[in-house]
């Protein structure tokens, strides 16, 4: 390939293990946001025509246009065109993904033609940054979320027997949230209308016995907790996977920003190349908040409370520093910038 070419890569959406994305994929959709002014119609129209010809195109020309580009990358390699190698491997993961998911969808829509709808009713799907009305459709192999036609009409599904784990979660202190993790890395976060709704999913869903479920009630939350930290103080597991394991069992997910992970500040030293782990002096001090660590710091902090007074008595002296979405997004954006750069 051509040195001066630049890579583009993007993070795979499937979760490995301890629910972090540790993949990287070609990025061959790369868009620098450079047409961001154009208005909100002409990128809904355009998207809305795109996918209409998507929808409509014949799964069979898929296939022959498939079987044509795999002919011409085997000349090709045998030519050692090096350009005309990338620009069909790049059409043929456009044409094989577009396949993979019309399949998939053909496949859980076939399992699920003719079969009695269990539970049925409105849910949000909650993700990173958005929230999707929609509704929620349980069959006995699949559960399906469906938008609006005003808001894009698309339809999700998930198969049953990849289903690993099933959580009750809160979403803004209301516990009427579900969290289904999956065995091949996907995950789905639904809030439904009450409380009530919730806990008839959850037990409909229990009820059909999925083959993979393997956690679902607060007595598996205690035995995986105790295996958990057995685990970690054998050292058959790292800290960062333990720390996950006691996000997941808190309640804590990725796909909620208001309750994003939280993982302690240990080290002091982030100016030094090499750090030494034996050396006492890189590691903070653990007997005393974050807050009071800087003297100066700790200084306005006093300061601070001892001027303050609400006369109605309703605000406290000290608020808890919680995670928010903002701080979430903003974290997350450092990351994956911070990541790309590793890439390039």
């Amino acid at each position: 390939p051509d040195a001066h070419r630049v890579l583009r890569w993007r993070r795979d959406r499937s979760a490995g293990r301890a629910r972090t994305r540790p993949l990287f994929r070609r990025n061959y959709a790369y868009n620098d946001h450079r047409d961001a002014r154009r208005s909100a119609e002409e990128r809904g129209s355009e998207s809305g025509a795109e996918e209409s010809l998507d929808a409509h195109e014949d799964a069979a020309a898929r296939g022959a246009r498939l079987a044509s580009l795999l002919s011409g990358l085997r000349r090709t390699a045998l030519g050692d065109n090096d350009e005309g190698l990338e620009d069909l491997l790049r059409s043929v993961n456009a044409v094989e993904s577009a396949s993979q998911s019309t399949n998939t969808a053909a496949a859980v829509s076939s399992s699920s033609a003719g079969a009695a709808v269990l539970r049925s009713g409105k849910a949000t799907l909650v993700r990173p940054g958005r929230s999707v009305e929609g509704e929620l459709v349980l069959w006995r192999h699949a559960i399906r979320h469906s938008e609006p036609v005003e808001s894009g009409g698309k339809v999700r599904s998930w198969p049953l027997h990849l289903l690993v784990e099933l959580h009750v979660r809160r979403y803004l202190l209301q516990h009427t949230a579900l969290e289904l993790m999956f065995a091949d890395g996907e995950s789905a976060f639904f809030v439904l209308e009450s409380r009530k709704a919730m806990y008839k999913l959850y037990k409909r869903i229990i009820a059909l016995q999925p083959p993979r479920l393997r956690y679902y009630s607060e007595r598996h939350k205690e035995l995986r907790l105790a295996a958990a930290t057995a685990f970690w103080q054998q050292r058959l597991i790292s800290n960062f996977e333990y720390l996950m394991e006691l996000n997941t069992l808190a309640g804590r997910s990725p796909n909620d920003l208001a309750q994003y992970p939280v993982l302690p500040w240990v080290l002091s030293n982030y100016e030094a190349e090499r750090l030494d782990l034996d050396d006492p002096a890189n590691y903070r001090d653990l007997s005393k908040p974050v807050g009071a660590l800087n003297e100066e710091r700790l200084e306005l902090i006093q300061q601070r409370y001892e001027e303050f007074e609400d006369p109605e008595n309703v605000v406290p002296k000290f608020t808890t520093d919680r995670i928010t979405p903002p701080k979430a997004l903003f974290c997350t954006i450092c990351c994956e910038s911070s990541l790309s750069r590793l890439w390039r």
